[in-house]
């Protein structure tokens, strides 16, 4: 480590870069340091040893968004937090590190969420740092208001929700551990005005992305004529379906789909063509076989397609509810339509009814072919429309 007489700003300004990374101590405070990277980043940073005597490093901020008074201040916070942080304690005058390390991995961790790694991102590097060398309960209303306001201002309105969001989570888990704390989350601290999507596609957008092809023809077809959200479409496996049954996977924690799907012989017919673009022996319908995911081709994909037809405002979710739309449309009562898109029935109903509607979604499936076959294969007017039912087959 580099040693220096005095630090103030125009003398961190002044630190060299060199080829090889710098860590310089401040004089004034000890713990408190300045990094310098090889690219000429500078950054304050603390380090203290915390119960177990595992040394932690935090970093505090850089020079371009506060002097070194402040980053002193903010030091001498963390050194203190982290001197008392004691994970396994959440009972005595807890840090607010130690609580959100403790609830991040006795809740998140340990039931395996899927938002894990965005959770670490805004919790450890945002939500962590600025209440460093706080005690949990002090941390008050001002100070998280304070917070959201600095990350709508920087990052959105969308991401303020998203630490909003955490943070009230872990004020709900704490309350419950003791009896005296009151979370300072209230009702009307939310950024954005949720509002329910009302995007359906019409007729001659349908009409327009039923002609696309390969996997993203493929893949919206098969969206719109199952329902099932996205991720489970993009997840389906060759073995899950069994004589023409789609047997959708779920996993703990995760929404509810159709279970069981019995599959018209229209979206027998795309998976038919999904199997002349994707690798083979590939156990996945639409992922590639090793490695990676579908969204960001999805995405491409689409970005290619609204270049060629415009069509505003529309997301890859919306075909659901298009879908869901059709069977309406096409007379599919409303209960099983609601069990073919995994929405599960509420009260005594949901409790003592256990039949599986078999039979009545496949049914629902059907009625939705047909009616999306009238918008994207529209017979000549001298003929006239009728429900065309095939036999069953298996792919």
């Amino acid at each position: 480590m580099l040693r220096t007489k005095r630090l103030d700003d125009a003398g961190v300004a002044k630190l060299p870069v060199k080829a090889k990374r710098q860590t310089i101590p401040d004089p004034e405070l000890r713990g408190h340091y300045i990094r310098i990277t090889p690219n000429g980043s500078k950054s304050f940073w603390a380090v203290a040893r915390d119960a177990a005597h595992k040394q932690i490093w935090r970093r505090i901020g850089d020079p371009d968004t506060m002097n070194i008074g402040e980053a002193r201040e903010r030091a001498m916070r963390m050194i203190s937090g982290i001197r008392g942080t004691v994970l396994t304690d959440v009972g005595q005058q807890p840090s607010y590190e130690g609580v959100a390390r403790s609830w991040f991995e006795r809740v998140v961790v340990k039931n395996n969420y899927r938002s894990e790694y965005m959770i670490r991102l805004w919790l450890f590097k945002v939500i962590v740092t600025a209440f460093a060398g706080m005690n949990f309960i002090d941390v008050r209303r001002r100070h998280v208001t304070a917070l959201l306001d600095k990350v709508e201002d920087e990052r959105g309105a969308r991401s303020a929700d998203a630490v909003l969001s955490i943070i009230s989570t872990i004020c709900k888990w704490y309350a419950h551990r003791d009896e005296n704390y009151e979370t300072p989350i209230i009702s009307g601290m939310r950024r954005q005005k949720k509002k329910d999507r009302e995007r359906v596609l019409r007729d001659h957008e349908l009409a327009a992305l039923w002609k696309e092809d390969g996997l993203f023809g493929n893949w919206t077809k098969l969206a719109l004529l199952t329902a099932q959200r996205k991720e489970k479409i993009s997840d389906m496996r060759w073995t899950d379906i069994v004589d023409g049954v789609w047997i959708i996977r779920s996993g703990e924690r995760e929404k509810g789909t159709g279970e069981a799907l019995r599959l018209p012989p229209m979206a027998l017919d795309v998976l038919d063509a999904q199997r002349q673009v994707i690798e083979v022996d590939n156990p996945y319908v639409f992922r590639p076989a090793v490695g990676g995911g579908v969204r960001g081709k999805l995405g491409r994909a689409k970005a290619k397609f609204e270049a060629r037809v415009p069509m505003p405002q529309w997301t890859l979710h919306d075909l659901r509810r298009t879908a869901r739309s059709l069977m309406a449309a096409a007379g599919v009562p409303d209960l099983v339509a609601e069990l073919v898109l995994g929405h599960k029935q509420q009260g005594v109903a949901g409790i003592y009814n256990r039949h599986g509607y078999l039979d009545e979604k496949g049914d629902a499936l059907t009625r939705l072919a047909a009616r999306i076959r009238d918008i994207v294969e529209p017979a000549p007017d001298n003929v006239q429309k009728l429900m065309s039912v095939r036999p069953r087959r298996t792919v």
